[in-house]
């Protein structure tokens, strides 16, 4: 017995975690692990990897299942709403259990209905969530169950710091714990009443019975559930240390990440299978290192496998620069993967409309994320968009099928960083004209596809025609109106096309100049590659 146990580490430690590889369970080797308990190690046999090429993650987070139907709030309900969504394509579930509260029975924090009955807003997620726990049902536990019977990857991802709607007194999210300590926040003991950004109030992990507290959390999620890997996601809401202290107190957080693998270590030959550490971090790794999350440390350190580099939410970053984090952690002897994540909108600047993220986006992200360095994708907030979410399940996002469809590249911007200049996060819209504007696009134009820059403006009445826009210094063949509503292009009130020759296109940064003057604004510039 020894002898197999040495033999199944040697094998995970061999084949590492490769883009897209699983490690799956067999289901008929799971022991059920009713209200939380997890199974044995002895329940489970490994397999050979049963995923290769191309692998998307999806974030569910903490509310939206629990926020559904109460006659949905059933271990077949749960099994249903992962086997129903996955065709194959999605390859790791990343399951949020906690947003401030904790959406199962905790004994380390506080779950989602003890909250006060008359708390402001308090949502159908706290009754749904107790209606599983009165029956007996941890919502986690089934779903790890599942996932492995659907042969998906299952994830935990820990918010390290969730501070949403803090600043409305009483709210039913926030715990208290956090509402009695706040001396334990970034802004110690600042005036709720007086408001201001939310993470101000957000946990201090320089103060040690913050790190004590949450680490508490994660502690207990090893300890419940059987899972692949685990999330700690610092982009909820991305700030942590002292404020303007981030750079001076970033060996805090490294030593935090540093006691997370420690635990995942142990927990490896509890379990009998290799437990892998994701970091969800700012899209560049100078906004990181700012904030005190240098995630390059850590890979050197070997402390993750994963790192997400990401937007926060106001728009999906259609050019985040995974070659460079690739590049500043090679030489660390491990295989640290990066998979940069997306979330559910756009827009071009900061306070502008956020559109939808639709099918064409999501090709046009995905072809650009490949070409500069991904190994593979993380969707943020996908569930809350049902029909795409279908999409993606059904026909995945691989790197060889998204260059090949019909896609957008927008011009969005660097929607987190604490320093917030323009500098740093690099927006370029809105812009008066004449003007240039570079946009990266992952791929060339395939055979029978057609290129168009579509630009959208501050006024109503502008007409096409009396435009001079060129694509690489090329002009256009043929404009119009955008093919699009108005709701896809911001807070545009005029969207126009203009057409060019396939071959204007190149893959990479591409210039857009408008030559004419005009009487307003662009508010959104987006490269289109479309079929007819």
């Amino acid at each position: 017995m020894a002898f197999r146990s040495l033999l199944k580490i040697f094998l995970v430690f061999l084949c590492g975690f490769h883009a897209g590889e699983v490690f799956a369970r067999s289901p008929e080797n799971l022991v059920s692990a009713p209200k939380g308990n997890s199974a044995s190690a002895a329940a489970h046999k490994l397999e050979a990897p049963c995923f290769k090429g191309n692998s998307i993650i999806i974030n569910e987070d903490n509310d939206h299942f629990f926020k559904g139907r109460p006659e949905d709030m059933t271990e077949k309900g749960l099994r249903d709403y992962i086997a129903k969504f996955y065709c194959g394509k999605i390859t790791h579930m990343f399951m949020c259990p906690n947003g401030q509260r904790t959406s199962y029975k905790s004994e380390a924090h506080e779950a989602i209905w003890e909250c006060a009955p008359d708390a402001p807003h308090r949502s159908i997620w706290c009754d749904n969530c107790k209606r599983l726990y009165d029956s007996g049902i941890d919502p986690y536990t089934v779903w790890i169950d599942e996932c492995r019977k659907q042969k998906i990857s299952p994830w935990i991802t820990v918010r390290m710091n969730d501070v949403h709607f803090v600043t409305i007194p009483g709210y039913f999210r926030s715990m208290d714990y956090w509402r009695n300590h706040p001396e334990l926040w970034r802004v110690p003991n600042k005036d709720l009443r007086k408001g201001g950004p939310w993470t101000d109030f957000a946990f201090n992990y320089a103060k040690k019975e913050v790190r004590d507290f949450q680490f508490s959390l994660i502690k207990e999620l090893f300890e419940r559930y059987d899972f692949d890997g685990i999330e700690l996601d610092w982009m909820r809401f991305g700030a942590h240390l002292t404020p303007g202290k981030g750079m001076e107190e970033s060996e805090i957080l490294t030593r935090f990440v540093r006691d997370v693998r420690r635990l995942a270590d142990g927990w490896e030959k509890k379990r009998g299978h290799s437990i892998k550490i994701s970091v969800r971090v700012p899209a560049t790794i100078a906004a990181s290192k700012y904030s005190g999350l240098d995630a390059v440390e850590w890979a050197k350190l070997g402390y993750v496998d994963l790192i997400v580099p990401s937007c926060f939410f106001e728009t999906a970053d259609f050019d985040i620069p995974s070659e460079e984090w690739r590049k500043n952690i090679a030489g660390s002897g491990k295989n640290v993967q990066i998979a940069p994540a997306a979330d559910n909108g756009v827009c071009a600047y900061p306070g502008q409309k956020r559109s939808p993220v639709d099918w064409a986006l999501l090709n046009g992200w995905a072809s650009n994320s490949y070409a500069r360095g991904a190994d593979f994708l993380y969707i943020f907030n996908l569930p809350y968009n049902p029909a795409l979410f279908r999409q993606v399940a059904e026909h995945g996002l691989s790197r060889e099928d998204a260059v090949l469809r019909a896609r957008r590249h927008p011009l969005t911007f660097r929607d987190f960083q604490e320093r917030r200049t323009r500098e740093d996060m690099e927006i370029a819209l809105p812009k008066s004209s004449p003007c240039k504007l570079k946009i990266f696009v992952g791929g060339k134009a395939p055979e029978g596809s057609t290129v168009s820059v579509v630009l959208g403006f501050e006024r109503e009445g502008i007409a096409a025609s009396g435009l001079k826009v060129r694509l690489n210094g090329q002009e256009c063949t043929s404009c119009g109106k955008a093919k699009l509503s108005l709701d896809n292009y911001g807070t545009s009130k005029t969207a126009l096309r203009f057409d060019f020759p396939r071959d204007s296109l190149i893959a990479g940064y591409n210039e857009i100049s408008v030559d004419s003057a005009i009487a307003g604004r662009i508010f959104w510039a987006e490269i289109a590659v479309d079929f007819d």
